[in-house]
């Protein structure tokens, strides 16, 4: 994170100019480069799935469970932060999950989302606002955004399912897949390990990890 005064502007040339390889070099030597060390915790969280793992980092880091490793960040550690931050609530906010005979350990249902009949919700599950998961369906390990409906019989298992999409019957969502806003997903459709961009229309499986743009 750069803090910069107004004045290094003067410092940039008007072509394509690295900051970090040409202008920080030379403030350097004139002595005008200096150094903060924050309390706590930072991470670059500029591309998407950063910011997913930056967010569970943070989490972890709060709750003291384990050190980080930087070298292995991955989008998988949305889930297990996820998994801690779950199971913190259950030691000190217990009221804050949702009980029920379909609760499956710790869940996170927003209290205007609607649940069908037979559903399986859990572990490790968050569930937005204005979510509507019609009957069968079964989350594991996954977070749903606001106002997004999952058909009947659909399953969601270690992935996560942005705002405003809606998921088709019978549809198997696994394997880290990152559904961006607004996304369709037709019906009886397999998705392993997707990162579909968002308002997109899904039409055809996505047997192998893949980029939908």
């Amino acid at each position: 994170m750069y803090l910069l005064s107004p004045s290094v502007l003067n410092r940039i040339s008007v072509r394509p100019t690295s900051i970090e390889k040409e202008i920080f070099p030379e403030m350097a030597k004139a002595g005008e480069l200096y150094a903060f060390v924050l309390p706590g915790f930072w991470m670059d969280v500029g591309q998407p799935k950063d910011f997913l793992t930056g967010l569970n980092f943070y989490k972890i880091f709060l709750l003291g469970q384990i050190s980080i490793h930087w070298g292995g960040l991955r989008i998988v550690t949305f889930i297990i932060g996820m998994r801690l931050y779950l199971k913190h609530l259950r030691n000190k906010f217990p009221w804050m999950l949702a009980q029920g005979d379909y609760i499956q350990g710790n869940v996170i249902v927003d209290e205007s989302a609607v649940i069908g009949r037979d559903c399986r919700i859990g572990p490790n599950v968050v569930i937005g606002p204005r979510v509507r998961v019609e009957n069968g369906v079964c989350l594991r390990q996954c977070t749903v955004l606001s106002d997004s409906v999952l058909s009947s019989h659909s399953w969601v298992n270690s992935s996560i399912v942005g705002r405003k999409c809606s998921i088709g019957k019978w549809v198997r969502i696994e394997n880290t897949c990152v559904i961006g806003d607004d996304v369709v997903v037709n019906d009886e459709l397999y998705l392993n390990g997707a990162r579909v961009l968002p308002h997109k229309a899904i039409t055809t499986n996505v047997p192998e990890p893949d980029i939908i743009m």
